[in-house]
């Protein structure tokens, strides 16, 4: 299977063409600059009472000039999206994963003052 190829044209730099990774949806918005092409693959978010929160993707910068142009993951973290490559993506899950210990721990807690009848007021 020979390489994927895409043209997006460009401010400044015109029609710009670039191999398009496997993983990439192919969105590429046109009329922007040369170091703003983007390779985005699918989102992947938790849902939760129809929340979507923690969104994340694999995302590339091909042309960037002030960050790494090598593929990473663009994680949501309320708003604010926060680029990790694999090392800081295993910290983020294993802080996920301490994060839930202290849900559960708070639930029982919960369950417990409610058992209790413990109400405000």
């Amino acid at each position: 299977m020979g390489a994927t190829t895409v043209t997006v044209r460009t401010l400044g730099a015109g029609l710009v063409t670039l191999a398009e990774p496997a993983w990439c949806l192919g969105h590429h918005p046109e009329g922007g600059h040369r170091v703003d092409i983007a390779h985005q693959g699918p989102e992947t978010a938790i849902g939760f009472h129809g929340f979507g929160i923690l969104a994340a993707s694999l995302v590339a910068y091909p042309f960037a000039e002030t960050r790494d142009p090598a593929p990473a993951v663009a994680v949501d973290m309320g708003g604010d999206w926060l680029t990790l490559d694999a090392e800081g993506l295993d910290a983020l899950a294993v802080a996920l994963v301490d994060h839930a210990a202290k849900l559960r721990s708070l639930a029982r807690q919960l369950s417990a003052l409610l058992a209790a009848g413990e109400v405000p007021g």
